[in-house]
C-alpha cells in the first residue's frame, strides 16, 4: 500500500489478512465517520485484526492525518493482531495509537495533537525512541495483561500529563538493575501540565535511567504523583544516583 489513501468510514483489516504501508504513504481521514460503525460512530477508526505494518523511512515518513480541521479516532489494534511502526506522523486523533495486540512495536514516530497519543490495554509492547508531544495525554497505561517496555522517547509538553499509568503496574520505564539493556530508560520525560507521571497504581513503578530537565530531585519528584523510582536519573551526559 502505496500514495495518497483518503478514508470516509472505517478501515478494517480482518484476521489472516497483512497490510505493509510503505513509506511516505499519507492517510488523509475525514473528520466524520460516514459509515457511523465501530467504538465511535462520529469518528473515523483503523481498526486491526490481522497484520498492519507501517514502514516508513526518516526521510519519507508515513502520514495519518484528518482532511482539514477536527479529528479521526485513531487505529486500534485488536487482541491477537500485529503491530510495527515506524518512522511516522500520527496526528489529530481522540487516541492516536490504542494497543491490545499481541506483537508491539512503536519505534522512531512523531505524535502529537491527540486527545492521548499511545493508549495501551495489552500485549506485549516495545514503545521505543519516539517523540511524542502536544497531546492531552502523552501515554495512557490500562494493561490487563502483558508488559510494555518505554525506552529512549521524548515525552513532553503534553497538555495534562505525560503518562498516566492506572489499573495494573505491567510496564517499565527504565530499570538500570537489572540485566536487560533494552529497559534501561533514557526518556527524556518533562515539561507535562500537571505532572509527567501519574501512578494509580497501588504499586511501585520503575523510572530510572531517565531525563527530567532538572538536576534537582525535589522538583522531579514534585512533577510525579504515585510511587515511582527514578533514582539513577541523568543530568544529560552524566548520571546521578
Amino acid at each position: 500500500m502505496q500514495g495518497e489513501i483518503h478514508s470516509v468510514g472505517d478501515v478494517i483489516v480482518p484476521e489472516d489478512v497483512r497490510v505493509d504501508v510503505k513509506e511516505s504513504t499519507k492517510f488523509v481521514i475525514s473528520n466524520r465517520d460516514i459509515l457511523k460503525s465501530g467504538i465511535d460512530t462520529n469518528h473515523v477508526e483503523i481498526i486491526i485484526y490481522g497484520e498492519f505494518y507501517a514502514s516508513g523511512k526518516r526521510e519519507k515518513r508515513i502520514k495519518f492525518e484528518v482532511q482539514d480541521t477536527g479529528e479521526w479516532f485513531g487505529i486500534r489494534y485488536l487482541p491477537k493482531s500485529r503491530v510495527k511502526i515506524e518512522h511516522s506522523v500520527i496526528k489529530d486523533a481522540i487516541k492516536g495509537l490504542s494497543l491490545e495486540a499481541e506483537s508491539v512495536y512503536v519505534v522512531l514516530n512523531d505524535i502529537s495533537k491527540n486527545q492521548e497519543g499511545i493508549e495501551i490495554f495489552g500485549g506485549n509492547s516495545f514503545i521505543f525512541a519516539n517523540k511524542i508531544y502536544s497531546n492531552k495525554i502523552g501515554v495512557k497505561a490500562e494493561i490487563k495483561s502483558g508488559f510494555a517496555i518505554l525506552s529512549w522517547n521524548h515525552i513532553f509538553k503534553n497538555e495534562s500529563t505525560g503518562i498516566l499509568i492506572k489499573d495494573k503496574p505491567l510496564l517499565t520505564l527504565g530499570n538500570v538493575y537489572n540485566s536487560d539493556t533494552l529497559d534501561d530508560g533514557v526518556n527524556r520525560i518533562y515539561g507535562n501540565g500537571n505532572y509527567d507521571i501519574i501512578n494509580l497504581t497501588q504499586h511501585k513503578i520503575h523510572a530510572q535511567g531517565n531525563f527530567w530537565n532538572s538536576k534537582d530531585s525535589t522538583f522531579i519528584k514534585s512533577r510525579i504523583r504515585g510511587d515511582v523510582d527514578f533514582r539513577k536519573f541523568y543530568i544529560w551526559g552524566e548520571i546521578k544516583t
